[in-house]
């Protein structure tokens, strides 16, 4: 990410274009938040539960931190025609991250663990399909179409010096 940090510190247009992904980001991040909010009231019982609801708000905080950061490198990715894969996974992180904390959440609701687990892994793959995965290769521009022949090359201008001279004939 650092390779887009520093283009974007540099190029006017990839300044403000990071800038309205950013905001778009936020914008996008936000209700997630909110709406997670009440959630961790679940757990606010006793002094043991206030702690884990602390812990749990930790991993939503960086969940939603670590989905926020992917989806501007992926947003920076795409806006560029060449550029590097983003070093860490980001959204699978947070998609991951998410998931833990939603399962973790669900142990306090659900007297049962397993499906308490697959409502974290269902979070997971509901994360993942919304914001999709991680960009997982390098984009490169594409390279120069090649010249053509040079036999080609003589034939067209055999053809262009014959039409030139029937046209003044």
């Amino acid at each position: 990410m650092t390779d887009m940090t520093n283009a974007s510190q540099t190029d006017p247009s990839l300044r403000s274009t990071a800038r309205q992904i950013s905001a778009r980001t936020t914008l996008g991040v936000v209700p997630l938040m909110l709406a997670a909010t009440p959630m961790v009231l679940w757990v606010f019982r006793s002094s043991l539960d206030i702690l884990a609801g602390l812990g749990i708000s930790v991993l939503l905080g960086l969940a939603f931190w670590s989905l926020a950061t992917g989806l501007r490198a992926q947003a920076e990715y795409d806006a560029r025609d060449d550029a590097p894969r983003p070093p860490l996974p980001r959204k699978l992180m947070g998609a991951c991250l998410l998931g833990l904390a939603l399962a973790c959440l669900a142990t306090f609701q659900m007297p049962v663990w397993p499906s308490a687990l697959l409502t974290g892994l269902a979070a997971t793959v509901l994360c993942l399909t919304a914001f999709g995965t991680d960009p997982q290769r390098d984009k490169r521009r594409p390279a120069d179409p090649p010249d053509g022949d040079d036999a080609d090359i003589d034939k067209v201008d055999q053809l262009l010096d014959r039409m030139t001279r029937e046209t003044t004939a």
